[in-house]
């Protein structure tokens, strides 16, 4: 399978949200209205893990939402970092992902709450130490 965004991966452009225009006009997501939702494939390989997702951001503290599938949404606050141009990492999301199926996609989903802020990227780590 070679659809998905395979983990780990870092610095992963958030302008690559799925059924985005071509080319995007902007080097990230700003201008976020409220609720606004992106959609990202993740690769699993394993049949349990643990990953760790870290968006980058910049600009006004704000309310940032992350989701895997149809799941709650978990909150964090982002940084203040007086920039819409510069960024820092939020705190980082954690979720444990059991597939029934070897590969599969999950989809991540990120959600703008409280405007002020842009998204530059985002990482995503599994913190699983072995494979199942």
């Amino acid at each position: 399978m070679t659809f998905g965004i395979p983990i780990p991966s870092y610095d992963v452009n958030a302008t690559n949200f799925m059924n985005h225009r071509e080319p995007y006009t902007d080097p990230y997501l700003r201008y976020l209205g409220s609720n606004s939702t992106f959609y990202y494939p993740l690769l699993i390989l394993q049949s349990s893990m643990k990953i760790n997702i870290t968006v980058y951001v910049g600009g006004s503290s704000g309310i940032l939402e992350a989701s895997i599938n149809n799941a709650n949404f978990i909150q964090v606050q982002t940084p203040s970092t007086g920039n819409t141009a510069i960024f820092q990492p939020a705190l980082s999301f954690q979720f444990n992902i059991n597939p029934t199926i070897i590969p599969s996609i999950v989809t991540l989903r990120l959600r703008n709450i409280r405007n002020g802020y842009s998204i530059r990227s985002f990482d995503v780590v599994s913190t699983t130490t072995n494979s199942i």
